[in-house]
């Protein structure tokens, strides 16, 4: 009788224990797939800072925001139109209005 009731005890804990390390492994594994998307997403911040600290950036950003030319360069500004009227296209006909209009000698 207390042989059935070791038996049980023991195949219980075996359960638990076999459950608690699955239960573990499977923690780690999540925990390893995170460290590796979060590795990654470090490199590509850090190879966005290293572009953001290059010259051509710098250059770049220094011809779109403040005007910047080097020496020889001509700078073209494009103003807009001042009298604020705007422009609107009218959508074109479609090809069968147009051959009807004609037919019809409309146009």
């Amino acid at each position: 009788m207390i042989g059935i009731f070791l038996f049980i005890y023991l195949v219980v804990m075996l359960g638990r224990t076999t459950y608690l390390n699955y239960n573990s492994s499977k923690q780690v594994k999540n925990l390893k797939s995170e460290i590796e998307a979060l590795k990654e997403q470090n490199k590509k911040l850090a190879d966005e800072l290293e572009y953001l600290k290059s010259p051509a950036y710098i250059e770049k950003v220094a011809r779109q925001r403040l005007g910047l030319k080097k020496p020889g360069e001509e700078v073209m500004v494009v103003v807009p139109d001042e009298s604020g009227e705007r422009v609107e296209n009218k959508p074109e006909k479609p090809n069968y209005l147009k051959w009807w209009d004609y037919i019809l000698g409309r146009s």
